[in-house]
């Protein structure tokens, strides 16, 4: 039978918590549109590839291995794969209703079907790492905030690299706005339920369950999506290699210090 573990709890430390983490995600989206800097791309890709496994798959499939929760060992292979699949099928359907505007070879048709899919991702992992966050006890809480204000603010980069390429500076800061209020949103979220139920701890297992269908979602946007058609079309191969694989060590870095 699985225990409480309910440490001291400050909400409106969380609180404050979020409308930093609004600052930092902002900050971090903003630089791309300001740089403009030609390897930043590949850099926010290898962010990306770093959170899908050392983020999310990783620490979501821990918790469905927890034998408090009793379930199968296997579950959380299977949620990404069945995440893989879900960002196949919705590719495919956004793409065919495209080819009404225009042909679907059209790169920008597809940047614009490759970003809406990545921003998917990216938003609902925001999300759920807010939940986390808004659920923490006091005394994982500096560590944990620390650490993800890292985190938010190299994924704002990765998300703002990729979307700015196919659409409007309106649409971008648009897309931007969103995705820094979602992870303040999920640590609101997250107080609400830590001082309001008593069944809050279940809700690992449930952001366990959504973290491993995104990330099965976001690595085949970004790895089919995004560093392939890029390495198709790009001919500074080295420096772009250079950008994917330091932004993807830098957040390995952030995810040990978690």
């Amino acid at each position: 039978m699985c225990k409480m573990q309910d440490g001291q709890y400050t909400p409106h430390w969380h609180i404050l918590g979020a409308f930093l983490m609004l600052l930092i995600s902002l900050v971090g989206a903003l630089v791309p549109i300001y740089t403009k800097h030609s390897n930043l791309k590949m850099f926010g890709a290898g962010v990306i590839v770093s959170t899908v496994f050392v983020h999310m798959m990783i620490p979501a499939s821990l918790v469905l291995q927890d034998p408090c929760y009793q379930l199968n060992r296997n579950l959380g292979a299977t949620l990404s794969m069945l995440g893989l699949f879900i960002a196949h099928w919705m590719n495919t359907l956004l793409q065919k209703r495209e080819q009404s505007y225009g042909s679907i070879t059209d790169p920008l048709i597809r940047h614009k079907t490759n970003a809406l899919v990545l921003e998917l991702g990216v938003s609902m992992h925001s999300i759920l790492l807010g939940l986390g966050i808004g659920i923490t006890s006091d005394d994982q809480f500096p560590v944990l905030m620390a650490a993800f204000l890292v985190h938010q603010f190299f994924e704002g980069i990765a998300l703002s690299s990729v979307v700015m390429e196919c659409r409007s500076r309106v649409k971008t800061l648009m897309t931007i706005l969103f995705y820094s209020t979602s992870t303040p949103l999920g640590i609101l979220l997250g107080v609400l339920i830590r001082v309001q139920s008593k069944q809050w701890l279940y809700m690992p297992v449930l952001q366990a369950v959504l973290e491993t269908v995104c990330a099965g979602m976001l690595l085949f946007d970004i790895l089919v999506n995004v560093i392939l058609q890029h390495f198709e079309s790009k001919t500074h191969f080295l420096s772009d290699l250079a950008s994917l694989w330091t932004g993807a060590l830098l957040m390995t870095l952030v995810g040990n210090w978690v």
